[in-house]
């Protein structure tokens, strides 16, 4: 039997066996730390994320969010990619985040204009191995940052008025039951893969039969399963702006999809979602998101190998069938 790894994220950290991995807490130059600062420090702070997703970037948000509620009269800055993201994705995820001073280009930060600086890129990778105990992110960027106590974990995003009225324009009549599906995953591990693409208007087609009236949204954005264009009880998504998908899932009565950027939208809309899992234990991503319910085969070995590449041709998603997920979003 495995043996399974201490952790403790409140001392800053983690235990494998005889190895001990430091989680640093500094918030910049010459020593100083959030813990350091007084609730009447005016201090500018800037946080850097450089990499990663739309996920991360909202699981940022509830420490962003605490940090500021500590410290009110500092002005923070969030520094994320805005130079390799199609429409400028991470900066529309926070634009209208009331904890957020300013957003800025990672490129761009200058250390000297701020009196504490962190770069939290790298901070989650070194905790999520097979052999520790999965942590979500939340929590390891809330750790990082000194703020391991939160009073809110949910993920900050919010739909203007304007932007859901447009959404209930775009999808009409809404009198039946409104399943957004979003297809794909930057990673093919965490989806079924386009050799798999059959499943998802088996999906679709099962449900169909099973909720009178349904309609689907689909956002297919990695074109999986281009033949759910021709079904008459679905809106198929091509291209969709960040904002005008986030407006979408706040009007669905349910998400369906894998790990994935729109499924934390998911979760910070606070929309009931099932998610499909394998390589990543749910535990680590929607244990904070009390709508959403993870489905995944857990009677499969090799479950929650993280990045390990894979020697069974993704047999988690392979097996993963659709009654399973079928009967989840049912509620059966």
């Amino acid at each position: 039997m495995r043996r399974r790894a201490k952790h403790n994220l409140k001392k800053g950290f983690l235990v494998a066996g005889k190895r001990r991995t430091v989680v640093k807490n500094p918030l910049g130059g010459r020593g100083s730390t959030l813990r350091a600062l007084k609730d009447s420090d005016k201090s500018s702070i800037c946080i850097i994320r450089s990499v990663g997703g739309i996920g991360d970037v909202l699981m940022i948000t509830p420490a962003l969010r605490e940090l500021k509620l500590r410290y009110p009269k500092s002005k923070l800055t969030f520094a994320v990619d805005r130079h390799t993201t199609s429409g400028d994705n991470y900066y529309e995820l926070v634009k209208n985040a009331p904890f957020i001073d300013h957003i800025i280009d990672a490129r761009n930060v200058v250390h000297a204009n701020y009196r504490h600086t962190t770069d939290i890129s790298a901070v989650c990778i070194p905790y999520e191995r097979v052999d520790l105990p999965p942590v979500n992110r939340i929590d390891l960027f809330a750790n990082y940052l000194g703020m391991a106590s939160l009073k809110d974990r949910r993920p900050f995003y919010r739909v203007e008025p304007s932007e859901k009225a447009q959404a209930l324009d775009f999808v009409g009549d809404k009198t039946g039951k409104l399943i957004f599906i979003s297809v794909g995953s930057m990673e093919g591990k965490r989806c079924w893969s386009q050799e798999l693409n059959d499943k998802w208007p088996e999906l679709v087609s099962s449900l169909s039969q099973r909720i009178p009236g349904v309609r689907f949204i689909v956002n297919d954005f990695t074109g999986k399963a281009p033949i759910l264009k021709t079904y008459k009880n679905v809106i198929y998504l091509e291209q969709t702006s960040i904002r005008e998908l986030a407006a979408l899932i706040s009007i669905s009565d349910h998400f369906v999809g894998p790990d994935s950027g729109p499924m934390h939208m998911a979760g910070a809309l606070g929309v009931p979602s099932t998610v499909i899992f394998g390589s990543i234990p749910p535990e680590a991503r929607i244990n904070h998101y009390p709508n959403h319910t993870g489905v995944r085969l857990n009677s499969l070995p090799c479950i929650g190998c993280w990045y390990k590449a894979c020697p069974y041709d993704v047999k988690c998603m392979r097996d993963l069938g659709i009654r399973l997920v079928a009967n989840q979003v049912l509620g059966k």
